[in-house]
């Protein structure tokens, strides 16, 4: 019959009246059997699935409606040849593999799925004999079966094709490299379908070193100190390369300091250490040995470093070391040292010769001083307010002249001198630098500077303050830019009364809740380092969300006026929007710049919840307390009649109306109006006119409101009773023949005949006469007819009439 049905018949079995057909799945056997029953001798079989194989039963049902023995048979619905032959055409350079199949008659798509090792499918369809399956993975072994479908069957080939993808890149990288040796190990986890590796080292000259090994490690000797290198590594199949892995960086040991050399440079217990930067170091860490076995110690990232605490008099030999993240170099020996008499003193000094025997006198003395001691203790005092640092030193000479330097890192300078006291002041600073401060002092023949320190000037304010209220969650956002960085940040918001909202920060913005409804506010934002704060930004202002609407009223109307809404205006706002939502989701809203609107087209019959929100030229704000409105009844629906005719009545019902109250019924026939009230869904309307047809509309009300008329409702006639019964006797005959007049709305009629010894017979015709038989001779026998329209039956007409003899 079709392909999803089947038309199934038996022949039929002696004194059988029922049979049972059972349907089952046989490639599903877990769905359940399809039982149905039947007295004929056929059945179709609706509903069956595609492709399927079903065994049908048919069996006899006994008195006892058991089924007995079933007598079985196979159905297989329309099936698909499969593809037969399948090839494939793997592109590595593309990762798309193209899948190719022969022709299968019937079938209008193709379906091409290669399954990978973790059963993972790809898949790709055509109306044609090839397609390509793309986002391959790599590394992998891929069977790819074809599937042939039509418009309501398919079928999977038996038949499948291999293929590999390119290896994948390698992972697993990892270097090994041995500060004191000039080689590095780089290895990697092995890939399949790999015949050998190239593994690349490039170093920070863009010297590039390759290495092509079968293994999974290779060798690279004669690296350079104080380098990093960037080794890379891919696979080569019979195709394609693998994709080229991920880099691995490693940083060899320093390169050895050079040009080491030491100095006293005029400072006493200091010695002066310089080098050339060696290549790849990040720092240098010093030792300097005496001849009195002291030792002397100091680090730098630079290439100096002042060695502290020598005294004077002191012969040293000085070692440096390099150091990076990974390594440290050998110890490297630099010139000798020597330091100097101490500072500002007077000295005497002659001279002796000798010659390993004998010593001569000494020579004439002579005096002299050494450079004046530098200045010590050195502090600075930042005053935020005035914008100066104060610069305070001690061991202060009353003579000389002190001069103070401070120093960005950019290399400008600002400077202030004393000669009379030991202090300094240096006015405008400029803001959000870093300096170091030194102080020098200069005897007029020498001069000596302090060891310096670091100082902050005070934090830059902050620029482009803007501010903003989020429209939804009524937040303020700050943001502003900076010139140089602060430790924090500090916003004020004020209103011009009341308590001030403060927004801390590290960030250039920060968010704060709590504000006003309707309200301007002035935003400010300090810079803060420590406990200096720089000078207030720019002032933003910002305006809050308008506030609710107050005091909503709602008017409630009847259909079809619209329903007038009015409030007190709230602060900011310049329009507002009134909404109404039912409690069927039904939305009415109006919208007006004054503090009044009227909302259109409310549904009856619904309790409408009514907020009022005002807007800006920007934001929405929140609604105001809502109010309630409900609507007037729908107008009743289903409205449906019960007849009883012989009462001449009729019981009304109709599906009731939400927030109706009482129900009006009105009935319309020609000239004659009924009506009828009641609280409840249903109403009697009595007093029909048989034969006439009744228009019925039905209205509710809630005591204000009136709905719609329902939709018309027809009540059909009533049949009348018969007119113009009469009834004859038939002589020689013990029958009777009734007849009578057209009834209006009649289609027939029953007559029915009562006489002596209970006799009662009846009968019924469309036509105006019938006929009674079985009389008695000389008997009264009463005739009644009724009329009937195949729903109800009119009342009686009676008559009587006396047979004579026969």
């Amino acid at each position: 019959m079709g392909i999803s049905s089947a038309h199934l018949t038996w022949g039929s079995v002696s004194k059988v009246l029922l049979y049972q057909v059972t349907v089952s799945d046989i490639d599903n056997p877990s769905n359940t059997p399809v039982i149905k029953e039947t007295s004929g001798t056929s059945m179709d079989i609706t509903n069956l699935e595609p492709c399927s194989t079903y065994t049908v039963g048919v069996s006899s049902v006994n008195v006892f409606l058991e089924p007995g023995e079933p007598t079985n048979v196979n159905h297989t619905t329309s099936t698909i040849n499969p593809v037969t032959t399948i090839s494939v055409s793997y592109n590595c350079s593309s990762g798309m593999v193209t899948v190719t199949w022969d022709l299968v008659f019937g079938a209008n798509l193709y379906r091409a799925t290669a399954v990978d090792s973790s059963d993972q499918s790809l898949n790709c369809t055509s109306a044609s004999t090839s397609c390509q399956i793309t986002q391959l993975n790599c590394g992998e072994k891929y069977q790819v079966h074809v599937t042939a479908i039509s418009d309501d069957c398919s079928n999977t080939s038996e038949a499948s094709a291999m293929f590999e993808t390119v290896p994948c890149a390698p992972v697993n990288l990892s270097t090994q490299h041995e500060c004191s040796s000039n080689v590095i190990l780089f290895s990697w986890a092995p890939t399949n379908k790999t015949y050998y590796y190239v593994a690349t080292a490039v170093d920070d000259a863009g010297e590039v070193t390759v290495c092509k090994t079968v293994d999974t490690v290779c060798y690279f000797s004669n690296v350079n100190c104080g380098q990093f290198y960037r080794y890379t590594v891919y696979a080569v199949s019979s195709g394609c390369n693998s994709e080229v892995s991920q880099p691995k960086s490693v940083q060899t040991s320093p390169c050895l300091p050079t040009n080491v050399k030491t100095s006293d440079q005029c400072q006493p217990d200091v010695l002066i250490t310089t080098w050339d930067s060696a290549a790849g170091a990040l720092s240098y860490n010093l030792e300097a040995r005496g001849n009195t076995e002291e030792s002397y110690n100091c680090t730098s990232s630079s290439n100096s470093c002042a060695l502290t605490g020598v005294p004077c008099g002191e012969h040293l030999s000085v070692w440096i070391t390099a150091s990076n993240d990974n390594c440290n170099t050998t110890k490297v020996l630099g010139g000798p040292a020597q330091t100097g008499l101490t500072c500002g003193q007077n000295y005497t000094a002659s001279v002796i010769g000798t010659n390993l025997n004998c010593n001569s006198t000494a020579s004439e003395e002579v005096t002299f001083m050494t450079a004046p001691c530098p200045p010590t203790n050195i502090e600075a005092f930042r005053d935020c307010e005035a914008n100066h640092a104060l610069i305070v030193w001690q061991n202060h000479k009353p003579t000389g002249l002190y001069t103070v330097t401070i120093v960005e890192r950019s290399g400008a300078q600002l400077t202030c001198t004393s000669n009379t006291v030991n202090n300094c002041k240096i006015e405008s600073l400029p803001c959000g630098k870093t300096y170091n401060v030194s102080v020098t002092y200069n005897d007029g023949h020498c001069q000596s500077t302090s060891t310096t320190i670091s100082m902050d000037s005070v934090p830059c304010g902050p620029e482009d303050v803007r501010a903003s209220v989020a429209c939804v969650t009524g937040e303020l956002s700050v943001t502003w830019n900076i010139s140089a960085p602060a430790e924090n940040y500090t916003a004020i918001i004020s209103r011009g009364m009341g308590q001030a909202l403060h927004c801390n920060s590290t960030d250039t913005q920060c968010t704060t809740g709590g504000l006003l409804c309707g309200s301007s506010y002035g935003v400010i934002v300090f810079s803060v380092t420590g406990s200096c704060f720089s000078l207030p930004s720019t002032e933003a202002l910002v305006q809050t969300l308008p506030c609710p609407p107050t005091n909503v009223t709602a008017m409630r109307t009847c259909a079809p006026d619209p329903v007038p809404v009015s409030w007190v205006a709230s602060d900011s706002a310049k329009h507002y929007t009134a909404v109404a939502l039912s409690s069927g989701g039904h939305r009415s809203e109006c919208s007006t710049n004054g503090t009044s609107c009227s909302l259109p087209v409310l549904q009856c019959g619904e309790n409408y919840t009514i907020g009022v929100s005002g807007a800006d030229d920007n934001c929405t704000g929140q609604q105001s307390n809502t109010v309630s409105v409900i609507t007037e009844p729908c107008p009743p629906s289903n409205v449906s009649s019960q007849l009883v005719c012989s009462a001449g009545m009729a019981r009304l019902s109709w599906a009731p109306s939400a927030n109706a109250a009482s129900y009006d019924v009105k009935a319309y026939s020609g000239g004659q109006n009924l009506t009828c009230t009641s609280s409840s869904p249903n109403c009697t309307l009595s007093n029909l006119v048989c034969g006439q047809a009744y228009d019925i509309h039905v209205t509710a009300t809630d005591g204000t409101c009136v709905s719609n008329y329902s939709a018309p409702f027809t009540q059909d006639p009533a049949p009348c009773p018969p007119q113009g019964i009469t009834a004859m006797a038939h002589c020689g005959t013990d029958s009777l023949m009734a007849s009578w007049n057209s009834s209006l709305g009649a289609t027939t009629y029953t007559t029915t005949v009562t006489g002596p010894d209970s006799f009662s017979d009846s009968c019924s015709s469309s036509n105006l006469t019938c006929s009674v038989s079985g009389l008695q001779c000389a008997s009264q026998y009463n005739v009644t007819v009724a009329s009937e329209d195949g729903q109800c039956t009119s009342a009686p007409s009676r008559t009587v009439i006396t047979t004579g003899g026969f």
